[in-house]
């Protein structure tokens, strides 16, 4: 019977996630790439479904991934911002506050894999994680309205179902996205 160390196999750590890949032209083009693909699907998929954050299902699938496959340590904060900056650019979103709104939940993911680094390795914690990134939305549109006596849409029934909402699709992006990278690794160990 072999021994065991308690230790998680290498495939099926996420010690992968080292933070120290260099930042070549290529992946910075591709991250920047991902950021502009948020919101070209948030603008080509408007869909009145009247539940707010269903976009954190794509936005998260592309931040998260990109993180995970690239392996940069601020990956989905330049996603983050070439999304706000993509939609200031083509005049999407809501208002003056919505590049706010897309790099938040990028930099709460990466701060988060910086400062906890722990949380690497447990593959059920990345998706929430993503989930609570993207649920930072509301708060920080709630906090807007108290502050300056701003009226948002998806606040008029109170904050507790707006969160709940972002943290179910955010949460079910990012699980999305650390299936496919997990997938895409093990694809790529057995083409080595």
């Amino acid at each position: 019977m072999p021994t065991t160390t308690g230790k998680l196999s290498p495939g099926k750590s996420f010690v992968a996630i080292d933070d120290d890949a260099s930042l070549t032209l290529k992946m910075f083009a591709l991250l920047v790439g991902l950021g502009a693909a948020v919101v070209l699907l948030e603008m080509a998929f408007r869909m009145p479904l009247k539940l707010p954050g269903h976009h954190g299902l794509e936005a998260m699938t592309l931040m998260v991934f990109g993180r995970l496959w690239s392996g940069q340590r601020w990956a989905a904060t330049l996603i983050g911002a070439s999304a706000a900056t993509t939609a200031l650019v083509l005049g999407a979103g809501h208002g003056a506050m919505m590049p706010i709104f897309y790099l938040l939940p990028g930099m709460i993911f990466d701060l988060t894999l910086r400062f906890a680094p722990g949380v690497r390795q447990i593959m059920i914690l990345l998706p929430l994680i993503g989930g609570l990134a993207w649920a930072s939305r509301p708060l920080v549109r709630w906090l807007a309205a108290q502050a300056f006596d701003l009226q948002f849409g998806s606040l008029s029934n109170g904050l507790a179902w707006p969160v709940f909402t972002h943290l179910v699709f955010g949460t079910a992006g990012a699980a999305i996205a650390v299936i496919g990278w997990r997938q895409w690794s093990r694809r790529d160990r057995k083409a080595a």
